[in-house]
């Protein structure tokens, strides 16, 4: 299980709020670098962990 600040960082990652030191992240198989931060962004869904009642 992944501690908050890396699922933080993992998400900011994803979607281009930082740059990797090492290695690259791809989705299907084009370096997120070459894709534009709209498209990456609009196919990311975020499901909270916690439970909130209204």
């Amino acid at each position: 299980m992944m501690d908050s600040y890396r699922e933080n960082m993992m998400l900011d990652l994803i979607l281009g709020f930082y740059h990797p030191e090492k290695g690259e992240i791809k989705f299907y198989g084009i370096p997120t670098e070459n894709l534009e931060p709209k498209i990456i962004r609009n196919r990311i869904a975020v499901v909270s962990q916690k439970p909130y009642l209204f």
